[in-house]
């Protein structure tokens, strides 16, 4: 962290330099200058479920609900927190998560960047035929900063081969949700447990040869996706040399903290993977979880559950870590009111943009 600094931002808000400041400078802004904020998992058409899904119970009764629980018209629809991501809460990049893959224009109406996900998924030959159009677009253009690519829900959930076809997809990095329920690994090691038998329920013809044997990460490696910048979502249920493999790949281990303890009441092994080297980002998951899309109301409950690691990690991982290979830093400049990123473990603290993106 710099003090009494001068930050030079063109004008498409991309940070040209950082130099100390001089007598001639004019009057400073007080307290923290940041980039601006990156939310690295949300699903905004979710939106309409806040505060309306239980949880306590694990991933598989909120999942059940979630589907079953219809949204409600009343509340702001995913448009709506998309501007609300960007003007209240100061967010500059966000990789959103999509089943329709519809998401985008809100992002660019917003002024926000980032990156679609149109979430693929499938274990049925006709699911998997289905997604096979989407993986074949590739990376699309929705509009100013904002791109839209494939990427698949999850190993429990979307069959091996067709994660494979998703994550090979260049572009910006893609991203799956990764051991959300212990349940995963028992479908994936032994082809039994709960996501087996509701698999097996809905008739899906999903059985078709032994199953991997390993768990996500080493799969994830099997099938030759497993690098750098892939971006690994909540990770609870990770086992130590799981974790310590995906950071020696470079991939970026995702956590939404608030929703990992309202779905499944704990939060990954963060601490193990950042000391083996591993990076890390902040997401806010969906209002269907967390009661907002503001990643810093993240950071408190992070400096509880793993007081090892540093705000300033922190604050590097909501600022960089999860835009770097896509913005190229255009994420305009942040004023924070505090002193220091040890503030932030005492809540989210008031902002405003002093050269947003795109207006400076």
């Amino acid at each position: 962290m710099l003090r009494d600094a001068v930050v030079t931002v063109a004008s498409d808000g991309r940070w040209r330099g950082v130099r100390p400041a001089r007598a001639d400078d004019g009057p400073a802004h007080e307290g923290l200058c940041v980039a601006g904020l990156v939310n690295a998992h949300t699903h905004l058409e979710l939106s309409g479920l806040v505060g309306r899904v239980p949880g306590g119970e694990g991933f598989q009764a909120w999942a059940s609900r979630s589907v079953r629980t219809r949204p409600d018209p009343t509340v702001p629809d995913g448009a709506a927190r998309a501007r609300e991501l960007v003007d209240r809460w100061g967010t500059a990049v966000v990789h959103d998560v999509s089943n329709g893959g519809h998401t985008g224009p809100w992002l660019v109406a917003a002024g926000a960047q980032g990156v679609v996900h149109h979430e693929v998924l499938g274990r049925d030959p006709a699911q998997i035929a289905r997604a096979g159009a989407v993986v074949a677009a590739g990376v699309v253009p929705v509009g100013r900063g904002v791109v839209r690519r494939p990427s698949p829900h999850a190993l429990l959930s979307t069959d091996p081969e067709l994660v494979a076809d998703a994550l090979a997809v260049g572009g910006p990095p893609g991203t799956l949700h990764v051991a959300e329920t212990p349940d995963e690994e028992r479908l994936l090691v032994a082809g039994e447990g709960p996501v087996a038998d509701w698999l097996d329920r809905l008739g899906r013809r999903w059985r078709r040869g032994p199953p991997p044997g390993v768990d996500a990460v080493a799969l994830l490696d099997r099938l030759g996706v497993l690098r750098r910048g892939l971006l690994l979502v909540h990770g609870i249920h990770l086992a130590p040399d799981a974790l310590r493999r995906a950071a020696r790949a470079g991939a970026v281990l995702t956590v939404c903290p608030r929703s990992n303890q309202h779905i499944e009441g704990r939060v990954a092994d963060i601490a193990r993977f950042v000391a083996a080297g591993g990076r890390v980002a902040v997401g806010t998951d969906s209002l269907a979880s967390s009661p907002t899309l503001d990643v810093l109301d993240e950071l408190p409950v992070l400096a509880e559950a793993v007081p090892e690691v540093p705000m300033e990690t922190w604050l590097s991982a909501v600022t960089s870590e999860a835009s770097a290979a896509w913005t190229g830093g255009a994420v305009g400049v942040l004023q924070l009111d505090i002193a220091s990123p040890a503030d932030l473990a005492r809540g989210a603290p008031t902002r405003r943009w002093l050269a947003r993106p795109g207006t400076v």
